[in-house]
């Protein structure tokens, strides 16, 4: 369970630096989150399961913008370009 903890405080700082870069505010509401998924590996992908794995990820982004993540209304998942380390891309929008 360290890993999952790890990984949610990772989210949340990573969530919080791009605040702050970009002086962005969480718009109102019910949200919608486009997740762009680039994989360290070109191994074959099932987006439903990416998106699972992204629950204590979410819970971190949830956490930085200090909002419940039943807002998180619509969650859609693509595939980008592979890319070492791999990364998740997190565009949130107002539904």
């Amino acid at each position: 369970m360290r890993a999952v903890r790890n990984y949610r405080r990772n989210c949340h700082v990573a969530t919080m630096v791009q605040l702050h870069s970009k002086a962005q505010s969480v718009p109102k509401g019910e949200l919608q989150l486009t997740l762009t998924f680039h994989p360290k590996t070109n191994r074959k992908r099932d987006i439903d399961n990416l998106i699972a794995q992204m629950k204590a990820g979410l819970d971190g982004v949830a956490d930085a913008l200090k909002i419940d993540d039943s807002r998180f209304r619509k969650v859609s998942g693509t595939l980008g370009s592979q890319e070492s380390p791999g990364k998740v891309e997190v565009e949130i929008e107002s539904l």
